[in-house]
């Protein structure tokens, strides 16, 4: 019961923090044309070493790059081997300008505890909104929480979460879990 408080709790100060509504509604598998329409995963941002000329913060910026440049070549070999129809890696930042050029479909996450068996739509902020960058949005300092992956659908912000939700607690794994169950969603379609 204490959980489930907890978790009461926490759902309770997304929502009121945030500022910004839920997903419209939540459905189960992928839309009917995911395979046709360019998937946006987020990528880590790169932070500018000029802003940083001075000794200590300065090698603290080129290792963050670093570390970056790294992270976004695992997503986008992750997505390569995991996910056959077309996808653009893209900071949180760009999600606005990329819904005016018509791009529809954004892989989205949220934090939740573990023991959860269904989503929250009242946690569901969108992941552009609630973090400035997604080097934030990848750091799970809570191992009582995983990642749920699910598709933001940008125009009616709506959540597909495909046929089986699952945590996981670990970024990269879970982006792998996600992409292929997507794609295992699209083919029985």
């Amino acid at each position: 019961m204490r959980s489930l408080s907890i978790t009461c709790i926490f759902l309770l100060s997304i929502y009121l923090l945030s500022g910004q509504a839920p997903v419209e509604q939540i459905y189960e598998g992928v839309p009917d044309d995911i395979s046709e329409e360019t998937l946006l995963i987020p990528r880590f941002d790169f932070l500018d070493p000029e802003e940083a000329m001075e000794g200590e913060k300065r090698k603290f910026v080129i290792a963050v790059n670093k570390q970056a440049k790294i992270g976004n070549t695992t997503i986008n070999d992750i997505a390569l081997k995991s996910y056959p129809f077309t996808y653009q890696l893209i900071t949180l930042q760009e999600v606005e300008g990329m819904v005016a050029k018509g791009y529809k479909y954004f892989m989205d996450m949220v934090l939740m505890p573990k023991q959860m068996s269904h989503a929250q739509r009242e946690a569901m902020i969108p992941s552009y909104i609630k973090y400035k960058s997604a080097n934030k949005m990848f750091t799970n300092r809570y191992t009582q929480f995983r990642y749920y992956f699910y598709i933001r659908d940008l125009t009616t912000h709506d959540a597909y979460i495909t046929t089986k939700l699952k945590g996981y607690p670990e970024v990269y794994p879970g982006m792998k879990g996600f992409l292929k169950r997507i794609v295992a969603d699209a083919s029985t379609d």
